[in-house]
């Protein structure tokens, strides 16, 4: 099955779920891909996207007002994040996921410091086109199928000094 290409690296696909403070569920703020963004006039936010929306499109969620972060279960894949939205005083985002535990991870480390957000939250993420979104699937796809790192063997004194190489200093450009 091809997957569509996910909108980056760092986004997070899943079931993701809201709901109101009431904890009423809001079908149509949920969806199946979530990711921070920083987006001009509205700031650090967290997005929603679904089949649903189109490319720039979303459920956007204000991080200025970030109540909590439940990542305790974060290594299953699981999460939890209170947010407020224009419409609503506070919501309750779930997130549930199987193949993207590393990317909400790291998506719950960076909303637990805010120190972080301004180095680690790309800009107007919601607004990439196709083709940057391809190449962000090509890449990903391309480090998975790299199999596992290997140990890179050390030089001993006797290679070292041994001058049958040149250095990247001793080249000469043309």
């Amino acid at each position: 099955m091809d997957k569509k290409p996910k909108i980056t690296l760092s986004s997070v696909r899943g079931k993701i779920i809201v709901q109101n403070q009431d904890g009423e569920k809001i079908s149509q703020w949920g969806g199946t891909e979530c990711f921070l963004s920083r987006e001009e006039g509205i700031g650090y936010c967290f997005v929603v996207r679904s089949s649903r929306h189109r490319r720039g499109q979303g459920t956007f969620f204000r991080l200025s007002g970030l109540r909590q972060v439940l990542a305790l279960s974060s290594f299953d894949g699981k999460m939890s994040v209170m947010l407020p939205h224009e419409q609503s005083p506070m919501c309750t985002i779930f997130i549930n996921t199987t193949d993207d535990i590393p990317q909400l991870q790291l998506m719950a480390d960076i909303l637990q410091d805010r120190n972080r957000w301004a180095s680690s939250i790309e800009k107007n993420v919601s607004a990439i086109s196709k083709k940057a979104s391809a190449a962000a699937q090509s890449a990903e796809e391309e480090l998975t199928s790299m199999g596992p790192i290997r140990e890179v063997p050390q030089l001993t004194q006797d290679e070292e000094d041994d001058d049958d190489y040149a250095s990247p200093t001793d080249r000469k450009s043309t």
